[in-house]
């Protein structure tokens, strides 16, 4: 990797000029076992988010607003049913959105997701309930979308619900991004935050119903329809069955019981993620 690099002096490729903690010089040095003066060899860890930080001096910066402006579009916030139920573009629902929410976000999510504790978040992101709706999306809902069919879908969803929590004790959000935090409680394997996130859900769609008709009354029945009918629901049944979904033990390396197995074969609808592969023969 450091033979690579435009900043070695040359002839000596383990010493870079610009001392710049660059993914390539890092990389490289560290596989060589060498550093370049004053610097020390370094941990995985921490040799990680060496790499990260130094990512995001290449890549598009983004705020709060552009997350939330992705997903919910301009105040007042839309419906965005194609996106948030259907994965797909909504600006072009003939494709998926994995690849645009990769290409924009991944580096942000893998950068500031690097620390279970959440210390690589900034603190102007942190700072008020929207801004820490946006790093519920950032580490629930689009990691869904960037990585799906691989682990990595699911490994930032604690962090996802520590912002949601505290979002939601910040004081009164808008009700899309209300329902989101709620989503992310459903969507982890904590039975009683899941059930906690699936009776907030139903409350919120009750709370819209009220005084509705036509078009209000519609998104107010989508989001009991969607939100808690086919997603909250079910996850909790599973949990209260399973202690767990069975639906990630493949990605997630783990072994499933006997009444899991049984579950996931006769479950009609899956994931295509969640099939487990035929055995070799």
């Amino acid at each position: 990797s450091v033979s690579r690099c435009s900043s070695t002096v040359p002839g000596k490729m383990s010493v870079p000029t610009c001392r710049q903690s660059c993914s390539t010089c890092i990389v490289g040095l560290s596989k060589l076992g060498n550093v370049w003066p004053s610097r020390r060899p370094v941990s995985a860890p921490l040799l990680g988010r060496q790499i990260s930080r130094c990512r995001e001096k290449f890549v598009q910066p983004i705020a709060p607003a552009d997350v939330l402006q992705f997903w919910f579009g301009s105040q007042p916030y839309e419906f965005r049913s194609v996106l948030w139920i259907k994965g797909l573009d909504w600006q072009d629902p003939s494709r998926g959105a994995g690849a645009a929410v990769k290409e924009r976000f991944a580096p942000w999510m893998r950068s500031w997701g690097s620390d279970p504790s959440g210390a690589e978040v900034p603190l102007e992101w942190q700072s008020d309930p929207e801004s820490q709706v946006a790093l519920v999306l950032l580490f629930d809902a689009l990691p869904r979308l960037a990585f799906e069919g691989t682990a990595e879908m699911f490994a930032y969803g604690a962090l996802a619900r520590k912002f949601a929590a505290a979002a939601l004790n910040s004081g009164r959000l808008p009700w899309p991004l209300e329902l989101f935090c709620h989503v992310a409680a459903v969507q982890g394997e904590d039975l009683a935050a899941a059930i906690a996130g699936s009776t907030a859900i139903v409350q919120l769609a009750e709370q819209l119903k009220q005084g509705a008709s036509g078009k209000d009354l519609k998104l107010a029945n989508s989001v009991h329809k969607y939100f808690y009918s086919a997603m909250a629901k079910p996850s909790v049944a599973l949990l209260r069955q399973f202690g767990r979904d069975p639906q990630r033990n493949y990605l997630l390396g783990r072994t499933s019981t006997a009444a899991e197995l049984n579950w996931l074969n006769t479950k009609k609808e899956l994931a295509i993620w969640a099939k487990r592969p035929e055995p070799p023969t």
